[in-house]
C-alpha cells in the first residue's frame, strides 16, 4: 500500500524530512511505536510498518489490523492522506520479493550477488 500526502511536499528544500515528520505524526497518533534505532520502522500489536519514501510496507499476523490502520488514516479529519493499495510487495530497494502459493515469501538480492560474483572473477 502506498500513502501520499494530500498537499504536495515535493519541491521543498526539506521534502524528505517534512514528509517523514508528517507521516510519523499520523502513524504515532494511531498508537504505533517507532523503533529507536530504525526511524522508518513502526509497530503495534501484530502489525509492523516499514516506510520507504512515500511507500508503506505492512507485515502482519492479522489481516484485519491492516484494514483498521488504513481506515483510521483514510478517514481521519482533516483528510490528509490518500491511499492506493499496490498489492503484494515484489521489490524493495535492494531486494526482490517473491510469493508462492504456500504463502512463503522469498527475499533475494540478485544485483548484489552478480556484483560479488563479478568481483571474484565469476561470470
Amino acid at each position: 500500500m502506498a500513502i501520499e500526502a494530500r498537499e504536495t511536499v515535493y519541491g521543498l528544500t526539506d521534502t524528505k524530512k517534512t514528509w517523514h515528520k508528517f507521516l510519523k505524526e499520523g502513524i504515532i497518533a494511531r498508537g504505533f511505536k517507532q523503533e529507536e534505532d530504525k526511524p522508518c520502522v513502526f509497530y503495534k500489536e501484530d502489525l509492523i510498518l516499514i516506510i520507504y519514501v512515500d511507500n508503506i510496507i505492512c507485515f502482519l499476523l492479522k489481516a484485519e489490523l491492516i484494514d483498521e490502520f488504513v481506515a483510521s488514516m483514510k478517514y481521519a479529519e482533516p483528510q490528509q492522506y490518500v491511499f492506493k493499495d499496490l498489492g503484494d510487495v515484489t521489490f524493495y530497494p535492494g531486494l526482490n520479493v517473491t510469493h508462492d502459493k504456500a504463502e512463503t515469501i522469498t527475499l533475494t538480492q540478485p544485483h548484489l550477488t552478480d556484483k560479488i560474483m563479478k568481483s571474484d572473477g565469476f561470470k
